[in-house]
């Protein structure tokens, strides 16, 4: 399974210590993380100059170079980032002026979706997973941290939609609790629930979008215990992987 990786995801796990968690989902559902060149310039290249992010920069480029992260095979921005760049930095607006919303990393990410034939993108960043979701809270969370009315250009956003149509968007919560279900955790012993909970809480604290309530209901989800039930296994998974 193909999934692109927007920086956000890839900067919470490497700050908080989890970026491992790939490896492991490479080996255990044969999960490959694509990364286009943006992203690489956002979350390696650039950073890597700047003292206060070298180090998870670097641990980012060790992914890179031991095949954990793949390039795209192309060197160039996919052929729809300038497209998805104009109309989603068109969608908003405050007193005339046009938002904007998405950066280079997060367009190119969406635009090899289906060149890659991606089943999802690890994306913490609230806009640009609001936008693959729901534009009406995006537009409610702008109107908040701006302080007064967002026009909505309709147009732009419609065919923003129709560029963005079928996109999973997964955060690196999710990529935590499906890698709990697989077993990541487990070298915890009695504390891999705790150390699980802890991880989540670290990831939001470096920047992953997820609410207290959201991370609440994360405190019920525990690994399904393996019972036979006439022949099948009971305890569901509750978070997975899109379908192959």
């Amino acid at each position: 399974m193909n999934f692109l990786c927007d920086s956000s995801t890839l900067i919470a796990l490497a700050e908080t210590g989890t970026l491992d968690v790939l490896a492991f989902l490479k080996e255990k559902a044969k999960a490959r993380f694509f990364i286009p060149p943006a992203v690489i310039y956002e979350t390696m290249e650039h950073p890597e100059q700047i003292q206060r992010f070298a180090f998870s920069a670097f641990k980012i480029d060790k992914a890179l170079q031991d095949g954990i992260l793949e390039r795209i095979p192309s060197k160039r921005p996919p052929t729809k980032t300038s497209e998805i760049l104009q109309y989603a930095n068109s969608v908003f607006s405050v007193n005339g002026q046009a938002l904007k919303v998405l950066q280079q990393g997060e367009a190119e990410a969406l635009a090899a979706y289906d060149e890659m034939q991606a089943k999802g993108i690890l994306v913490d960043e609230k806009t640009t997973r609001l936008f693959i979701e729901d534009a009406g809270i995006l537009r409610q969370s702008l109107e908040y941290e701006y302080r007064g009315k967002v026009k909505v250009n309709q147009s732009a956003l419609d065919n923003l939609k129709k560029r963005l149509q079928g996109i999973v968007a997964i955060r690196s919560t999710e990529i935590l609790a499906i890698a709990y279900e697989l077993g990541f955790f487990d070298s915890y012993g009695a504390k891999s629930d705790p150390a699980f909970h802890a991880a989540l809480y670290a990831v939001r604290n470096a920047g992953c979008s997820i609410t207290t309530r959201e991370l609440l209901e994360y405190q019920e989800l525990h690994k399904p215990e393996t019972k036979q039930n006439n022949g099948q296994q009971s305890g569901p998974i509750v978070v997975r992987f899109p379908k192959a």
